[in-house]
């Protein structure tokens, strides 16, 4: 079983969000993947839902269930409501299992979202974008989601690396902010998404520390080839196979290529340049969906 950790079929971005990334960043200048790399990316791709189109695919690729949320981020004007994701979710309910995306700043309001999402819409865990919100993974103002997922038993994602929106400061993406938060909760299943990107050492070190700290893969294969093959041998050598899940992030990234096919890229690199200790095939199936399965009860 393949199971997709980390996508973004339910939209929510707003023209606010669009235009900076279109047009301030670099991710502006990059081809869409979809298009055979012969066009960029055009406002009317981030703001329509990606669902359809990635079922559709997701049998050829062998991906049985894709994890997915909306967005809450405040200061570029990116809202998604409890039940436009479950209505995306409900339309392939045999694929697509959905995340509440909580508001960091929204307080007790936030929590009820949460609950009503939970336990009325059977939603099976939580995404969270701190840096997007122009505050820190640990701050105070989040536990009460942080204590609200663990009451509930379920697991928590936190956006860590870094991300093209000017304002979303890189300070702010860093995991090593989620020291305190898995401390604190060691009780919740905390997910680093993306890996903590180019901190990912920093991440491992939190991993080895904490039990309950996890990861998930989307994007994060995008790096050079010899730097992701050094670094699945550090995770082999510290133990935390178990703890790494794909995740694609489609539609920003193909999954297919970007993912599945990368990891067998890299395993094979290590293997060719003997960067020990390298991933086994049942390493390679756990993290494509044997330790997602069991982190989400399935």
């Amino acid at each position: 079983m393949i199971i997709d950790m980390h996508s973004h079929l339910a939209g929510g971005f707003s023209d606010k969000f669009v235009r900076e990334w279109i047009n301030d960043s670099h991710f502006g200048c990059m081809p869409a993947w979809f298009k055979d790399g012969k066009e960029r990316w055009k406002p009317e791709d981030f703001q329509k839902f990606w669902a359809d189109e990635y079922c559709m695919d997701m049998e050829e690729q062998g991906i049985e269930k894709v994890i997915t949320w909306g967005v809450v981020m405040r200061p570029y004007d990116c809202v998604s409501t409890v039940e436009e994701v479950a209505g995306v979710a409900a339309q392939h309910p045999n694929n697509i299992i959905p995340f509440h995306c909580g508001d960091p700043l929204g307080g007790w309001d936030a929590v009820e979202d949460l609950s009503r999402a939970v336990n009325h819409f059977g939603f099976k865990g939580m995404k969270v974008f701190p840096s997007y919100n122009w505050v820190y993974p640990d701050d105070e103002r989040i536990f009460p989601l942080y204590e609200k997922c663990a009451e509930l038993g379920i697991p928590t994602v936190v956006h860590t690396g870094f991300t093209f929106n000017h304002n979303a400061y890189l300070d702010y993406h860093h995991p090593a902010d989620l020291d305190k938060v898995c401390a604190k909760f060691p009780e919740m299943t905390v997910i680093a998404a993306h890996f903590g990107f180019q901190w990912a050492e920093e991440a491992m070190t939190l991993m080895f520390k904490y039990k309950n700290l996890h990861a998930d893969l989307a994007w994060f294969l995008l790096y050079p080839t010899d730097w992701l093959a050094r670094t699945f041998a550090w995770a082999k050598h510290f133990g935390l196979v178990d703890r790494i899940m794909f995740g694609s992030d489609y539609p920003l990234t193909d999954g297919r290529n970007d993912g599945i096919v990368r990891l067998r890229e890299v395993v094979s690199y290590q293997e060719r340049h003997e960067i020990l200790p390298s991933l086994t095939e049942e390493d390679v199936i756990a993290i494509m969906g044997g330790n997602a399965k069991r982190v989400l009860g399935l």
